[in-house]
């Protein structure tokens, strides 16, 4: 499947552009965040597509090992991953900016 050759090239090319620990953890994460969309039947349609293609059986999808899932749901696992692994992402999730001008209004506004 080219889509899951393609996650494979982008998942090595975020090991060469950051550190090992920083994908690892994100990798984490993110199939974490996958594992539970999994679980409140949030499919999408090429995840199921990709189980039906690695499955010989027509499984229920509580019967779905949870490695055929994983292996499913990769390219949207590094895709995550790549944004989670990101130096400005997790700056930004431990630092946010302060707001500006234009959100104060906003929000000043609202309260008249």
């Amino acid at each position: 499947m080219p889509e899951i050759v393609g996650a494979q090239r982008r998942h090595l090319n975020l090991l060469r552009r950051h550190r090992r620990r920083q994908v690892t953890a994100a990798h984490a994460e993110a199939s974490e965040i996958c594992r539970r969309r999994q679980e409140c039947r949030d499919h999408q349609q090429h995840i199921q597509r990709r189980i039906r293609t690695f499955t010989t059986d027509r499984l229920h999808d509580d019967a779905t090992p949870p490695n055929v899932v994983h292996a499913a749901a990769y390219p949207e696992i590094v895709d995550l991953n790549s944004l989670l692994a990101a130096d400005y992402w997790r700056a930004y999730l431990q630092d946010p900016p302060m707001m500006t001008n234009a959100t104060n209004s906003h929000q000043k506004a609202r309260k008249i």
